[in-house]
């Protein structure tokens, strides 16, 4: 058979081998003698005829999958011509498929010594060396075999396999692309092509995969869930949501698990009613579980619903009277309403439910040192570590007591014997390096990160930690490296990228600072952190316009998202645009209006237009708001001093201080 002659005794279909029908392998065993010579000419001997004969039972018998009888009658054949590729190729298929591998090879290799464009003995071939071991062997085969034929699946399936095993990741990515072409409708293969698309960084090509799927199968969860998990990766939230709709309607067996992760994403979005619903929805089902409980209070918290939070925590106590997690999280809120004696209560019974709760014990410790009893917090800490002498955690707390005191040899010895509990535990060389630095031995404090880098060279945050101190003491070079070191461990964690960028930003070296943030959105391209940044650097050196459009682009990703619009803000405000920042903050407090920035600079606004009046009755909803933020009651002041209302300016001026008394 010649390269490009794809006739075969057999046609395959996807990965599947059909039999022809008797018919057809009569037909087709005819047409291949006529091409190989065997099909004698009128008048030539009996043994062509003969082999002839054989060759077409043989084939009859292989198209009623009786490979046995097919066997015999194309040795048979070879009796009678041992100069057909076509025989020698028919017997190699058969014996492979009756598992004698050795007979296989023998006949595999006869068949290619007479013809070596023999797609099928070639196919055998690679399939017994692969069988035995010799995979390099066996791709240089089955890359011949695609040669003779570009579309045969087997041998794409048979590389692709190949090259997962010699960890060939272009290899893989080449095979499965083809595979996928040539069986379109396999959702199998565009999953696993999807799978190595996301794994290589290219998300909005295995985007276009998942769809693929969907086209054929719109009911597969499987690509939704793929697609769901890609947008949140992207920040594309309001596709992400419809995926977890869809998830939802499709009635999946986690249902639970979704509609917990579509509530989760409701709350990042500050969609606290939506939140809310799914959370209800996922009570009504089933009241059982305690994170609901917690995660319904969190989110009618966030939305400003306090009593209704505490209320749906007791009603979860009722409902599960020995969860140590909800006497914990209605401590957690009491404490964040400053109720210390009531958050003391509730933490000292989820201990007694769970006296492995760790989160318990420092919280109560917590709440006892903002009540100024010192003592008592140390002896929780202290009862804690006998109840849980494993966790390190608790030293840490404790040795961050001392360090809070100024304890330094005690804080540093909790940590220390933090480490010897866990030596490969981060957050211990992160608080022993900062105790020595805050004590006054920086060197010792710069010696204990890069001892810790040392011991555990992939972790990312020590890394982070290590640079952080380098840049702070202006040595730019090391922590750009450490930041360097940082990207190359995980390319999609923003944070090296980001820090990377300040380090330049610092030196005002403003290419090198936007080069860095734009090759980082080519990796993550809907992330705002990255947009935020790079419109900070424009903006620093008066690149009005393009920083506006940077921080736009942190609007449209996520409205709720007060940086943007307090950036975008400024870049009008530094062009004196008074109008136009005002009309911008004004719509971002329609959006965002929890961030006290938003509420201070529409007010300042106000002021460079003399307009004192509005700025004192926008600074006064905003301090009946923020009630402890010292700079709203600084700029009320000077707004009422401006205005000529004297005994107002003093007496919050007063309040802004005994707020911050540090406030120069």
């Amino acid at each position: 058979m010649k390269a490009n002659d794809k006739r075969k005794s057999t046609i395959e279909t996807g990965l599947v081998r059909r039999r022809l029908i008797p018919h057809e392998a009569m037909v087709l065993s005819i047409m291949l003698l006529f091409a190989s010579g065997v099909m004698p000419a009128r008048g030539q001997g009996t043994n062509s005829a003969m082999a002839i004969e054989h060759f077409i039972q043989g084939g009859l018998y292989d198209a009623q999958n009786d490979p046995l009888n097919a066997i015999k009658e194309y040795l048979q054949a070879a009796q009678y011509d041992s100069t057909s590729s076509n025989i020698y190729s028919a017997l190699a298929v058969d014996y492979y498929q009756m598992a004698q591998r050795n007979e296989a090879l023998i006949y595999a290799q006869k068949a290619i010594a007479l013809d070596s464009t023999t797609t099928d003995a070639n196919l055998v071939l690679a399939k017994c060396l692969r069988d035995m071991g010799r995979d390099q062997e066996a791709r240089n085969i089955f890359e011949r075999v695609i040669v003779l034929d570009q579309d045969n699946v087997e041998a794409h399936f048979a590389l692709a396999q190949l090259a997962e095993k010699l960890k060939d990741e272009e290899a893989i990515l080449r095979e499965l692309e083809a595979i996928t072409r040539l069986v379109p409708r396999s959702a199998e293969f565009h999953f696993r092509l999807a799978e190595t698309y996301q794994k290589r960084g290219m998300p909005n090509k295995a985007l276009i995969e998942f769809q693929k799927v969907l086209e054929d199968y719109p009911t597969s969860l499987r690509a939704r869930i793929g697609m769901a998990e890609i947008y949140g990766q992207q920040r594309q939230w309001d596709k992400a949501v419809l995926q977890y709709r869809e998830i939802l309607d499709l009635k999946p067996n986690n249902e639970t698990g979704f509609r917990q992760r579509l509530g989760q994403v409701f709350m990042f979005l500050n969609r606290w009613d939506e939140a809310i619903t799914e959370f209800r929805i996922l009570l009504d089902e089933d009241n059982t579980t305690p994170r609901v409980w917690i995660d319904l209070s969190n989110a009618l918290r966030r939305d400003g619903q306090l009593d209704e939070a505490i209320s749906v925590l007791y009603d979860g106590m009722k409902a599960l009277p020995q969860s140590a997690d909800l006497h914990g999280g209605l401590g957690v809120l009491l404490l964040e309403q400053n109720k210390l004696d009531q958050a003391a209560l509730a933490f000292q019974e989820a201990i007694s439910i769970d006296e492995g709760d760790t989160g318990s014990w420092i919280n109560l410790s917590l709440t006892y040192r903002r009540q100024e009893r010192k003592d008592e917090a140390i002896s929780v800490l202290e009862n804690s570590i006998k109840a849980i002498p494993s966790d390190p955690d608790l030293k840490l707390f404790l040795g961050s007591i001392y360090l809070e005191d100024k304890e330094f040899k005690k804080a540093i010895n909790e940590f220390k014997e933090a480490l010897d509990m866990d030596s490969r535990y981060p957050k211990s060389w992160i608080s022993l390096g900062y105790a020595y630095m805050e004590q006054g031995e920086a060197k010792k404090g710069v010696e204990t990160f890069e001892k810790s880098v040392k011991m555990l060279p992939d972790n990312v945050g020590l890394r982070l930690n290590l640079a952080d101190i380098y840049m702070n003491s202006q040595q730019y070079n090391q922590a750009i490296a450490q930041y360097q070191k940082v990207i190359s461990l995980n390319r999609k964690d923003t944070r090296g990228w980001i820090n990377l960028s300040l380090a330049y930003l610092r030196q005002r070296k403003y290419s090198e600072t936007e080069n860095i943030l734009n090759q980082a959105l080519t990796l993550l391209p809907r992330n705002p952190d990255l947009h935020l940044y790079l419109g900070v650097s424009y903006m620093q050196r008066e690149n009005y316009p393009e920083a506006g459009v940077q921080f736009q682009q942190v609007i449209d990703l996520n409205p709720r998202d007060s940086r943007g619009w307090v950036n975008l803000g400024l870049v009008h405000l530094r062009q004196e645009d008074y109008g136009k920042c005002i009309q911008i903050f004004q719509d971002g407090l329609t959006s965002a209006s929890d961030d006290p920035e938003l509420w201070f600079y529409l007010a300042y606004a106000h002021t460079l237009q003399k307009d004192y009046d509005q700025a004192i009755d926008i600074t006064e909803q905003a301090v009946e708001k923020f009630t402890e933020n010292h700079r709203l009651r600084f700029l009320l002041g000077q707004s009422y001093e401006q205005s000529g209302q004297f005994k107002k300016a003093v007496s919050t001026f007063e309040i802004a201080l005994e707020i911050d008394p540090d406030d120069p």
